[in-house]
């Protein structure tokens, strides 16, 4: 039986070895469990880890194949697209950052979101992005604004799903959380419709 342990889910080992057969399709798909297994909380970036233990969250891990995308890694984890929230930082003529929270399987409108905030945005540039995520890799921003100081709003269609995956801050990681805890994170944070359509073949 898997136990809590400083906010992070620990399986035994047998129930890892368990959970990774399953994933090789030697149980019915039913019982399909929702992670391959925990990994140690030294592998997300202690900026998320230390403020989800503050906001006394709890969550756990998921290890999958090392990926280049937020749908990538939806395909490595085994989970549905629209499950998978990643960030899209934006920023204005004064150099403010906004993180825009969406569905891996939306692309953001940045002139839906230029509207909504009565601004006038554009992408982030990696430079930026690497100075401000110092430790993160890459490409790899976790969907949490607040404890990198940045403003965020979030698309309504995150709200729809009864579980939650976040990238961790690696290639390689996600954190997975219940819809209830999610909401607690996000509490008073604005929200709207962000996206543009999903393409056709992600529908």
């Amino acid at each position: 039986m898997a136990n809590w342990l400083n906010g992070q889910l620990v399986t035994p080992p047998n129930e890892i070895l368990a959970s990774v057969i399953s994933h090789q399709g030697l149980y019915s798909s039913h019982l399909k469990p929702r992670f391959t297994g925990v990994i140690p909380i030294m592998s997300i970036p202690n900026t998320v880890h230390n403020y989800l233990s503050e906001q006394k969250i709890p969550y756990h891990t998921i290890r999958h194949q090392p990926s280049k995308s937020s749908v990538q890694s939806a395909i490595a984890a085994q989970i549905p697209l629209h499950q998978l929230a990643k960030a899209v930082v934006l920023k204005d003529n004064q150099d403010h950052y906004l993180m825009a929270i969406l569905p891996a399987a939306n692309r953001v409108n940045i002139h839906q979101v230029s509207q909504i905030t009565n601004s006038r945005l554009q992408l982030a540039t990696e430079h930026e992005l690497n100075c401000t995520f110092k430790d993160c890799e890459p490409g790899a921003i976790p969907p949490l604004g607040q404890p990198y100081h940045m403003n965020m709003l979030f698309d309504n269609r995150i709200c729809h799903n009864p579980d939650i995956y976040l990238e961790a801050g690696d290639h390689e990681t996600l954190i997975h959380l219940l819809q209830s805890s999610f909401q607690q994170l996000i509490d008073g944070q604005p929200h709207d419709d962000l996206c543009s359509a999903p393409p056709k073949n992600m529908k």
